[in-house]
């Protein structure tokens, strides 16, 4: 189940994939890496298990998900999706 969080503070959000750590290591999008605002964790088998992006709220339309007191972001008419206590 994907599981999303926000922190004002930085801008940044942050989506899990998997419940897998990122093993692997990290990698930049873009053709050749360049887009330093969005990360790709992944795991051994090149599996991305998170997606971080800096800069969120320039680079997505926050609008489109809610937020709850402590920042978890819940995204609106998914059913698949539920609100993970902290």
């Amino acid at each position: 189940m994907s599981h999303f969080q926000y922190f004002p503070e930085t801008d940044t959000l942050s989506i899990d994939l998997s419940d897998e750590p990122a093993t692997g290591g990290a990698m930049n999008a873009g053709i050749d890496g360049e887009d330093e605002d969005i990360l790709f964790s992944i795991d051994d088998e090149g599996r991305i298990t998170n997606i971080t992006i800096e800069r969120a709220s320039l680079r997505a339309d926050l609008s489109r998900i809610a937020l709850d007191e402590r920042h978890i972001v819940v995204g609106r008419g998914c059913p698949t999706l539920q609100r993970h206590s902290v």
